[in-house]
């Protein structure tokens, strides 16, 4: 994720080729070629680390049965992991039926910043990505690339703990336990949360008597000086049965986890 640089820090020349019809002098090639600066005026996009060998497991089955054509969403997916690197890398992607078109399908596609952040992926990638996957897809069929709604969480939970205990390192735990968990590469697009999962996570450190109270929060727009995502989603009316659901596409993210994720024990 080192190519994702941010704006104005690509402002390097490694190599300039430059035609002077006309066989101007010395002076003014000189002149020419030294007034020549390049930056980058946005954030690079599309980055991403080599992909592990469990991710590269992953992939064979799908990649293996996709003949050389997408025909399921499954082939679409591999092709979509399988763009080649110069061309940007997607993190992660969905595809679904588009409800109004049934030959039209859906692809969301999501990618990361250089600080493992969620970002929309970039017009340039998609692309690349729409002229790469152009060739495997079926004449009749057609491929819509979205964006991927970005939920940003702000989690809160209270614990009784053990009096016998340190609460303050029994908190400490918790917390390592809970940011290891919410980290943004355990999430996928369209993966709910299911809040007994935590409970019992959060339940199962040694100290903790019992867990009263988890409370998810929804973060938008600039709050304390950090920028979080300016989409909102309404946490109540889409939890269901103890499953908090992300919007159709969408993804969640604790954009900042030591800061997003509230510990408070009593004992």
């Amino acid at each position: 994720m080192s190519h994702n640089a941010p704006p104005d820090t690509i402002n390097a020349i490694q190599t300039l080729v430059i035609t002077f019809p006309n066989n101007p002098s010395i002076d003014v090639i000189s002149s020419v070629r030294s007034s020549i600066g390049v930056s980058n005026r946005e954030q690079a996009v599309g980055g991403e680390d080599s992909p592990t060998i469990n991710e590269l497991k992953s992939l064979i089955p799908s990649a293996r049965n996709s003949q050389e054509r997408i025909v399921t969403r499954e082939d679409l997916l591999a092709r979509v992991y399988s763009l080649p690197s110069n061309f940007g890398r997607v993190f992660r992607a969905a595809a679904r039926s588009n409800p109004n078109n049934p030959i039209v399908t859906q692809l969301h596609v999501i990618c990361r910043d250089q600080d493992s952040k969620l970002v929309h992926a970039s017009d340039t990638l998609k692309e690349n990505l729409r002229k790469y996957l152009t060739p495997y897809r079926m004449i009749t069929d057609a491929i819509e690339i979205l964006d991927v709604p970005i939920v940003n969480l702000e989690f809160n939970f209270d614990v009784v703990s053990d009096p016998s205990l340190n609460s303050q390192i029994i908190i400490q735990n918790i917390l390592r336990n809970l940011i290891f968990q919410f980290e943004t590469k355990n999430f996928s697009i369209d993966q709910p949360i299911v809040i007994s999962d935590i409970q019992n996570l959060i339940f199962r450190t040694q100290g903790v008597i019992s867990v009263n109270n988890l409370q998810f929060k929804n973060l938008s727009g600039n709050i304390n000086s950090l920028e979080y995502s300016n989409y909102f989603h309404d946490i109540k009316s889409n939890t269901r049965k103890g499953i908090l659901y992300p919007p159709i596409g969408g993804m969640f993210e604790f954009k900042y986890p030591e800061i997003n994720i509230i510990g408070r024990t009593s004992l």
